[in-house]
């Protein structure tokens, strides 16, 4: 069984008892990327077991507020950065994906249909 569950935009983590949900938002992918020099500079992080890069994606993702940031640290740290690799990892794939899991075709009668005008000559 997995401490977390994906959707489209929403990666529900498992912090002690409460459930967390961290959304792919243009704001998340603003705050990390400047935060970190671009996104691709956090996967690295992540993978280094950085755990102020886990804080921060949990932070930024969950829209935590800078008063409410000690107590996620605690939160995080005792969740193991082991376990929110994987869920961390999916989040940033998402944001760098336009919130959306990367791979992901959608339906075509989401999409809005092409069409050409003919042009008389």
């Amino acid at each position: 069984m997995s401490n977390f569950d994906i959707n489209d935009g929403v990666v529900s983590i498992q912090l002690g008892q409460e459930t967390i949900e961290l959304e792919a938002t243009p704001g998340a992918a603003l705050n990390l990327s400047r935060l970190y020099g671009g996104l691709t500079a956090i996967m690295s992080k992540l993978h280094a077991m950085d755990a102020e890069a886990y804080i921060n994606v949990v932070r930024y993702g969950a829209n935590v507020s800078a008063s409410e940031v000690e107590d996620l640290q605690l939160k995080v740290f005792s969740a193991g950065f082991i376990d929110l690799m994987q869920p961390c990892i999916q989040f940033i794939s998402m944001l760098q994906n336009g919130g959306k899991l990367p791979g992901k075709v959608e339906k075509a009668e989401n999409k809005p249909k092409k069409t050409m005008k003919k042009v008389s000559r």
